[in-house]
């Protein structure tokens, strides 16, 4: 499940009309699993919608269309906004966060213990 910022979490909250997440899967190893290596997520806010047959998005030239598979209706479009903001998860870096190493046991019976008996010591 993607991560999303506390600012981002609020817009999607507040929104009155279905919101839509833009998964992105990774391209790389060592990517961010989150937002697929581009150091960004991504939602869909759409402002009017659902559509069956391609809208005109009306004087807004910021609005863009988007076509999404409705459970109820089947291939639907929209008119909305596609929002972003810094992963949380990699802080927009687009690499894996990095996992804290975990410390091995000290084995007493291992071969470098097993060694220092052999010899005495």
């Amino acid at each position: 499940m993607t991560q999303y910022p506390e600012a981002l979490k609020l817009q999607m909250r507040r929104s009155t009309t279905p919101v839509f997440a833009q998964d992105f899967a990774t391209a790389q190893v060592g990517d961010c699993p989150n937002c697929g290596g581009l150091g960004n997520v991504y939602v869909f806010i759409t402002e009017r919608g659902p559509f069956r047959d391609v809208p005109g998005a009306g004087r807004n030239t910021d609005s863009v269309l988007k076509s999404v598979e409705d459970p109820m209706y089947g291939w639907v479009w929209y008119i909305g906004q596609t929002v972003g903001a810094s992963c949380p998860a990699c802080r927009g870096s687009g690499r894996a966060p990095r996992q804290p190493r975990q410390m091995e046991s000290h084995n007493t019976a291992g071969p470098v213990h097993q060694l220092v008996e052999r010899f005495g010591r």
